[in-house]
């Protein structure tokens, strides 16, 4: 089933867990219906990266792709858990 027909009919889902690669498409449904989500992202790494291993589009870049399309309300989210890049 397609996540934005869940708004449809008055389902709101928590995405937990799983690959990261999976957020964008599930914000840009969300804000698509509601507008820019307030994110609580619980991690050791905030997924931020301008590029992971010369891509624009991985499990290391949504949240970074999500906050550019104006997805994420920054003023009402939080990375919860953050330890550091990756790699030295």
């Amino acid at each position: 089933i397609e996540l934005f027909s869940l708004f449809d009919n008055a389902v709101t889902p928590i995405i937990l867990g799983g690959d990261h690669s999976i957020s964008l498409g599930s914000l840009r449904a969300f804000a698509r219906k509601f507008g820019p989500a307030a994110l609580i992202h619980f991690d050791s790494h905030s997924d931020t990266w301008d590029n992971y291993f010369g891509e624009k589009y991985t499990h290391g870049t949504p949240f970074r792709r999500a906050v550019e399309e104006g997805l994420i309300d920054t003023a009402h989210s939080i990375q919860v858990g953050m330890r550091g890049p990756l790699y030295g």
